[in-house]
């Protein structure tokens, strides 16, 4: 596991002001899950356990998975590709103004999502 990523996964929670039950309800993961990553008991999750933390804890994916030691930098995986299609589209070939409109159409939809989700999270509360 790479050093702190427990205590990394702790901050975010509790910057989110979210207990290991709340946090673990959003994400589909157990609360004690979620305590044995943080104490360090378990290993760093899987890329698909980031994926389901990552809209509950308000970080990108791409985040998640650098801080577990998934990634590099110069690594990273495309944020304008939905993840299934990575694996069947080779994005070397699409023109550098196609990628960049792409990319602000996907920012425009997160940050819809965001606003519907706090929205929500607000009214839960």
């Amino acid at each position: 596991m790479p050093p702190g990523f427990g205590q990394y996964l702790r901050g975010l929670r509790q910057r989110r002001n979210l207990s290991q039950r709340q946090l673990g309800r959003l994400a589909g993961v157990s609360a004690a899950y979620i305590s044995e990553v943080e104490r360090g008991v378990r290993g760093v999750p899987s890329p698909k356990i980031l994926e389901k933390l990552a809209r509950p804890l308000r970080v990108e994916y791409n985040e998640l998975m650098r801080q577990a030691g998934y990634l590099k930098i110069e690594q990273e995986l495309p944020t304008f590709v939905p993840k299934v299609a990575e694996r069947y589209i080779d994005v070397t070939d699409i023109p550098e103004g196609t990628i960049k409109a792409i990319e602000q159409i996907v920012e425009e939809i997160r940050k819809e999502r965001r606003a519907r989700q706090e929205k929500r999270d607000l009214q839960e509360e």
